[in-house]
């Protein structure tokens, strides 16, 4: 393998055959990273949907990641639960207000759209800096964190099935045309 050395660390641009005998510890430290960042990926998905919750709500907003919450803290009217147990697992909950139509839907839209903004910076980054191939591999599984979380919400599906919704979570996009039903059906009445 070619690679170029900096003070004995690895730069950018150095070729790394992942299915090699000397690719091997990197391609662990790739999936490590994903497994690792999914807690961080649900937190900015969800912080997506914290942002326009703010706006358009009054009260206090719970931003929930994992279940079984070790992390608690409260910052304004945000009050944040945090685990690493399930880390596939996200909300944001607020008091159920009167809010038309198109606020929900930009409420769920939000999760996904920053999700995918993620997705689209970290490779720029990647790409773009000068980073060290360990820190190049994180932000690979990080990357890999991020567009998992991007699909799951964009495809119209339930989600894995938790102590609280026993039938599974439905995805943004499935709450997003359940949503949508609803008012055409409001509409024709």
């Amino acid at each position: 393998m070619y690679s170029r050395s900096f003070d004995n660390m690895y730069i950018l641009g150095d070729y790394i055959n992942y299915f090699s005998l000397e690719g091997v510890p990197w391609l662990v430290l790739a999936w490590v990273s994903m497994y690792a960042s999914r807690s961080l990926a649900t937190l900015i998905h969800e912080i997506g949907h914290l942002i326009p919750t703010l706006f358009f709500t009054h009260g206090p907003v719970s931003i929930n990641v994992g279940e079984r919450p070790f992390y608690k803290n409260i910052i304004g009217r945000c009050e944040f639960h945090i685990s690493f147990k399930s880390p596939l697992i996200g909300y944001v909950s607020f008091q159920e207000q009167r809010l038309c139509l198109t606020r929900k839907v930009s409420i769920l839209l939000a999760g996904p759209i920053l999700s995918l903004l993620t997705v689209i910076i970290v490779p720029v980054i990647i790409s773009e800096c000068a980073l060290f191939i360990w820190l190049e591999v994180l932000l690979a599984g990080f990357f890999c964190s991020n567009l998992l979380c991007f699909l799951r919400s964009v495809l119209p599906f339930y989600l894995r099935a938790t102590e609280a919704c026993p039938k599974g979570v439905p995805s943004d996009s499935l709450q997003i045309i359940k949503l949508l039903n609803e008012g055409a059906r409001m509409k024709k009445s």
